[in-house]
Protein backbone atom coordinates (compact mmCIF):
# COMPACT_ATOMS: atom_id res chain seq x y z
CA UNK A 1 0.00 0.00 0.00
CA UNK A 2 1.27 3.47 -0.93
CA UNK A 3 2.28 5.67 1.99
CA UNK A 4 0.24 8.81 2.48
CA UNK A 5 1.58 12.05 1.09
CA UNK A 6 0.76 15.55 2.29
CA UNK A 7 -1.63 17.52 0.02
CA UNK A 8 1.15 19.68 -1.42
CA UNK A 9 3.14 16.63 -2.50
CA UNK A 10 0.08 15.02 -4.10
CA UNK A 11 -0.63 18.25 -5.98
CA UNK A 12 2.95 18.56 -7.24
CA UNK A 13 3.09 14.92 -8.32
CA UNK A 14 -0.34 14.66 -9.96
CA UNK A 15 -0.19 18.03 -11.69
CA UNK A 16 3.38 17.33 -12.75
CA UNK A 17 2.46 14.02 -14.37
CA UNK A 18 -0.67 15.57 -15.93
CA UNK A 19 1.26 18.49 -17.44
CA UNK A 20 4.15 16.37 -18.71
CA UNK A 21 1.66 13.99 -20.32
CA UNK A 22 -0.19 16.90 -21.94
CA UNK A 23 3.05 18.38 -23.20
CA UNK A 24 4.40 15.14 -24.61
CA UNK A 25 1.09 14.17 -26.25
CA UNK A 26 0.75 17.68 -27.68
CA UNK A 27 4.29 17.47 -29.02
CA UNK A 28 3.64 14.07 -30.61
CA UNK A 29 0.33 15.04 -32.20
CA UNK A 30 1.03 18.66 -33.20
CA UNK A 31 4.79 19.04 -33.28
CA UNK A 32 6.59 22.04 -31.87
CA UNK A 33 5.08 24.79 -34.00
CA UNK A 34 5.70 28.31 -32.71
CA UNK A 35 3.07 29.77 -34.98
CA UNK A 36 1.09 32.77 -33.93
CA UNK A 37 -1.29 32.34 -31.02
CA UNK A 38 -4.04 33.47 -33.39
CA UNK A 39 -3.61 30.28 -35.50
CA UNK A 40 -3.15 27.48 -32.94
CA UNK A 41 -3.41 23.74 -33.41
CA UNK A 42 -6.17 21.77 -31.72
CA UNK A 43 -5.23 19.21 -29.08
CA UNK A 44 -8.18 17.42 -27.47
CA UNK A 45 -10.03 20.39 -25.90
CA UNK A 46 -7.08 22.82 -25.82
CA UNK A 47 -5.66 25.14 -28.44
CA UNK A 48 -1.86 24.76 -28.41
CA UNK A 49 1.32 25.97 -29.98
CA UNK A 50 4.98 25.30 -29.19
CA UNK A 51 5.03 27.73 -26.27
CA UNK A 52 2.15 25.92 -24.57
CA UNK A 53 3.90 22.58 -25.03
CA UNK A 54 7.12 23.91 -23.50
CA UNK A 55 5.24 25.54 -20.61
CA UNK A 56 3.34 22.33 -19.83
CA UNK A 57 6.44 20.12 -19.94
CA UNK A 58 8.57 22.54 -17.89
CA UNK A 59 5.91 23.10 -15.21
CA UNK A 60 5.20 19.36 -15.13
CA UNK A 61 8.86 18.43 -14.73
CA UNK A 62 9.21 20.97 -11.91
CA UNK A 63 6.17 19.48 -10.19
CA UNK A 64 7.50 15.94 -10.40
CA UNK A 65 10.86 17.03 -9.02
CA UNK A 66 9.26 19.09 -6.25
CA UNK A 67 6.98 16.26 -5.15
CA UNK A 68 9.87 14.48 -3.42
CA UNK A 69 10.05 16.96 -0.50
CA UNK A 70 7.24 18.71 1.36
CA UNK A 71 8.73 22.21 1.38
CA UNK A 72 9.63 22.00 -2.30
CA UNK A 73 6.10 20.79 -3.09
CA UNK A 74 4.56 23.69 -1.14
CA UNK A 75 6.79 26.16 -2.97
CA UNK A 76 5.87 24.58 -6.29
CA UNK A 77 2.17 24.79 -5.41
CA UNK A 78 2.44 28.54 -4.79
CA UNK A 79 4.62 29.11 -7.85
CA UNK A 80 2.22 27.14 -10.05
CA UNK A 81 -0.75 28.98 -8.53
CA UNK A 82 0.79 32.34 -9.41
CA UNK A 83 1.88 31.33 -12.93
CA UNK A 84 -1.42 29.68 -13.82
CA UNK A 85 -3.52 32.44 -12.24
CA UNK A 86 -1.69 35.10 -14.26
CA UNK A 87 -2.13 33.07 -17.45
CA UNK A 88 -5.82 32.42 -16.75
CA UNK A 89 -6.69 36.02 -15.87
CA UNK A 90 -4.74 37.41 -18.79
CA UNK A 91 -6.29 34.83 -21.12
CA UNK A 92 -9.82 35.71 -20.01
CA UNK A 93 -9.03 39.42 -20.49
CA UNK A 94 -7.77 38.64 -24.02
CA UNK A 95 -11.22 37.19 -24.83
CA UNK A 96 -10.19 33.63 -23.98
CA UNK A 97 -8.13 32.99 -27.11
CA UNK A 98 -4.54 33.85 -26.26
CA UNK A 99 -2.36 35.05 -23.46
CA UNK A 100 0.09 37.86 -24.16
CA UNK A 101 -0.13 36.92 -27.83
CA UNK A 102 2.19 33.99 -27.09
CA UNK A 103 0.20 31.17 -25.52
CA UNK A 104 -2.72 29.88 -27.58
CA UNK A 105 -4.92 28.59 -24.80
CA UNK A 106 -8.52 29.23 -25.66
CA UNK A 107 -11.28 29.11 -23.09
CA UNK A 108 -10.60 25.48 -22.13
CA UNK A 109 -6.95 26.30 -21.45
CA UNK A 110 -7.88 29.32 -19.37
CA UNK A 111 -10.30 27.27 -17.30
CA UNK A 112 -7.68 24.54 -16.87
CA UNK A 113 -5.14 27.09 -15.68
CA UNK A 114 -7.65 28.69 -13.31
CA UNK A 115 -8.43 25.30 -11.75
CA UNK A 116 -4.73 24.44 -11.45
CA UNK A 117 -4.09 27.81 -9.80
CA UNK A 118 -6.88 27.46 -7.23
CA UNK A 119 -6.05 23.85 -6.34
CA UNK A 120 -2.32 24.66 -6.19
CA UNK A 121 -2.90 27.54 -3.79
CA UNK A 122 -5.17 25.39 -1.62
CA UNK A 123 -2.65 22.52 -1.49
CA UNK A 124 0.29 24.81 -0.78
CA UNK A 125 -1.52 26.89 1.84
CA UNK A 126 -3.01 23.97 3.74
CA UNK A 127 -2.01 24.55 7.35
CA UNK A 128 1.41 23.24 8.19
CA UNK A 129 -0.13 21.10 10.92
CA UNK A 130 -2.16 19.27 8.27
CA UNK A 131 0.85 18.90 5.97
CA UNK A 132 3.11 17.71 8.80
CA UNK A 133 0.55 15.38 10.40
CA UNK A 134 0.13 13.47 7.15
CA UNK A 135 3.91 13.33 6.72
CA UNK A 136 4.33 12.19 10.35
CA UNK A 137 1.74 9.43 9.91
CA UNK A 138 3.64 8.31 6.86
CA UNK A 139 6.93 8.17 8.81
CA UNK A 140 5.33 6.31 11.76
CA UNK A 141 3.92 3.51 9.61
CA UNK A 142 6.02 0.34 9.77
CA UNK A 143 7.36 -0.86 6.48
CA UNK A 144 5.93 -4.19 5.38
CA UNK A 145 8.49 -6.44 3.93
Amino acid sequence: MEAQRPPAQWYALLVGVFLVALGVLSLVTNGLSFSSASHPSEFVIWKVNGWDTILWMAMGALGILASARLEAARSYGMFAAIVFAVLAVWGFIDSGYSTMGIFALGTAGNITHAVLAVVGAMAAMAPETVQRSVAARRADQPHAG
